[in-house]
C-alpha cells in the first residue's frame, strides 16, 4: 500500500467519502495549504501553550495534596529554578539549547 501523505488523505477523502470531506472543510480544517486541499496542521505553539497550563494545574494539585512541608519546600525549590531558567531563555538572556535536529551541525 504505501505511505500516504497528509496531503493525500484530504484528495481520497473528496473523491471516496464527499459527505465527510465537507464535513471535515468545515471544522476549521480549512486552514491548510493549497496543496493539502484544506486540511491545516495544529498551531504547535498553542498545543504546547495548553500541555504547559495543563501541567501547571496538574503541579498545583499535587502540590495542595502534600503533607509534607519539607517535601512540598523542595519541590518549590525545583519549580523555582525551571520558572528562572524558561524566563532567562524567553527574556533572551540565555540562548535556548539546539534541538536534537542540529547534532550534525558544527
Amino acid at each position: 500500500m504505501g505511505i500516504v501523505s497528509r496531503h493525500q488523505l484530504p484528495k481520497w477523502m473528496l473523491s471516496d467519502f464527499p459527505a465527510i470531506y465537507r464535513t471535515m472543510k468545515g471544522s476549521c480544517l480549512e486552514d491548510g495549504n493549497p496543496d493539502a486541499m484544506g486540511v491545516g496542521l495544529p498551531d504547535m505553539d498553542e498545543e504546547y501553550a495548553k500541555g504547559a497550563r495543563a501541567a501547571m494545574s496538574d503541579y498545583m494539585a499535587c502540590m495542595r495534596a502534600i503533607k509534607d512541608n519539607q517535601k512540598a519546600r523542595t519541590i518549590l525549590t525545583d519549580a523555582a529554578a525551571v520558572v528562572t531558567e524558561v524566563s532567562e531563555l524567553v527574556t533572551g538572556k540565555r540562548a535556548w539549547p539546539r534541538s536534537c535536529g542540529h547534532l550534525s551541525e558544527p
